[in-house]
């Protein structure tokens, strides 16, 4: 990634259920990571950037319905690997989407300021530049915040480093960062200035008073996913990415399971209790619907998923199979 000198230099997001792997183009060789949101996002705006690794670098890309990047290598085994890291990556980033934004620390948000600090500082190191430069950002700097024009000036700068760092912060958290970010990348113009006019004495005091991010970190980013994590979704989309079933079934067991999920409290397949259908069968009668919605339409996705996992993760045993609605009519 190329940070800061656009602007301030030259003036002026674990999941165990693996979709099919890299794909391959057919004219250049070419691998690539193509996959589809998850099912249970449908109904969200997907409109978000989400960093991914590959061969060692982070690329930003757009998070919509469909994320597709490439892997930068026509070797087979090269690719499978940097398809799992960017996986992986991209899972992380749904996975927080489905938390949704999270309000951020005062710490935190220092924290991740002190990151803006040292990459200007440290990128700036060997060759600083003309004083002037630097004085020049200080002042162009300094316009935008008596301006009120930080969000313009700033906010893409905090957006991608969120998008590095797995941060999805709510709207107020995102206000003190760019706030944050101005102070700091003023600092950090001011200890450039002064490397430009030879003095390279150390800027400890300034690095002291930023907390480590790497540790402030974990409050904002969700841990990743168990290894034996079955969660109902990603089932669904194992299911219907390795069977030949149309694209509205699938979109329809989403929105079943979605409800499931609400009534139970539950998205892992092996925590699902034979208590938890019987509980969702009854609501769903009381609800009003005929037994042949609650069978043929409701129950018929819980079951087909929790069959799936039975067959192929693992999973011991389809407590849906027996909780039917057993009144008359239409089954």
């Amino acid at each position: 990634m190329v940070f800061l000198p656009p602007i301030w230099y030259t003036g002026v997001v674990h999941m165990s259920l693996r979709m099919p792997g890299p794909w391959s183009h057919p004219k250049t060789g070419i691998y690539y990571l193509r996959q589809r949101a998850p099912s249970d996002l449908n109904d969200i705006p997907l409109d978000g950037r989400v960093a991914i690794p590959v061969g060692g670098v982070l690329r930003t890309v757009k998070a919509g319905r469909t994320v597709k990047v490439s892997l930068d290598t026509k070797d087979p085994a090269e690719a499978k690997k940097r398809h799992r890291e960017a996986d992986a990556a991209l899972h992380e980033y749904w996975q927080r989407f489905r938390e949704g934004p999270q309000p951020l620390s005062t710490k935190q948000v220092q924290a991740l300021a002190g990151v803006l600090y040292t990459r200007l500082v440290d990128m700036m190191d060997s060759e600083p530049g003309e004083e002037g430069i630097w004085k020049e950002v200080l002042r162009l700097n300094k316009g935008k915040e008596e301006g009120g024009e930080l969000y313009q000036w700033f906010g893409p700068t905090v957006d991608e480093l969120f998008a590095e760092e797995g941060v999805n912060a709510d709207p107020l958290s995102r206000t003190r960062v760019v706030h944050a970010a101005y102070k700091a990348i003023q600092l950090a113009a001011e200890t450039n200035l002064r490397k430009a006019g030879g003095d390279y004495s150390p800027d400890d005091e300034a690095r002291k008073r930023f907390p480590n991010w790497e540790a402030e970190r974990g409050e904002a980013k969700p841990t990743p996913r168990a290894t034996r994590d079955l969660d109902l979704f990603a089932l669904l989309d194992h299911k219907f990415a390795t069977q030949s079933l149309k694209e509205k079934t699938k979109s329809d067991y989403a929105r079943d399971l979605a409800k499931f999920v609400k009534s139970s409290g539950r998205r892992d397949a092996q925590d699902v209790t034979n208590e938890d259908v019987r509980k969702w069968r009854d609501e769903l009668i009381a609800e009003g619907l005929s037994p042949s919605k609650v069978n043929g339409k409701a129950l018929a996705a819980l079951s087909a998923v929790l069959t799936h996992a039975v067959r192929e993760f693992g999973l011991q045993t389809n407590v849906a199979s027996d909780i039917r609605d057993r009144r008359d009519g239409p089954a």
